[in-house]
């Protein structure tokens, strides 16, 4: 479950929303190789947003924060920004069934 489905009766529709995933070399891992995803939504309380944040590895709940800011461009503009950052990493948007089972089976 998602973020946004996750918070959606407690905050409504997200105004923002982003989910990334990595598969890829990591030399701390004991196959050499890392599964992992990372999930950002941006959600209008009242007079203020909050920016939740989801990450970890495929398989686990994850872990997460939650971040309040006053103004919705302040919230956005940090989950986007976040965004990048990950996607500088090496994170992509969407990652299909069969590459992921290759990397979890060690095919390249």
């Amino acid at each position: 479950m998602n973020l946004a489905e996750q918070h959606a009766d407690d905050y409504g529709a997200p105004v923002y929303h982003k989910y990334l995933e990595y598969l890829g070399p990591n030399e701390d891992n004991v196959s050499g190789k890392s599964d992992k995803f990372w999930e950002v939504a941006v959600f209008r309380v009242r007079d203020w947003h909050v920016v939740i944040t989801r990450w970890g590895k495929f398989g686990s709940k994850g872990q997460t924060k939650e971040k309040r800011h006053t103004g919705r461009w302040s919230a956005e503009e940090r989950a986007m920004c976040q965004a990048q950052k990950k996607r500088a990493k090496g994170y992509t948007r969407e990652v299909d069934v069969i590459t992921r089972m290759g990397a979890l089976l060690g095919d390249d």
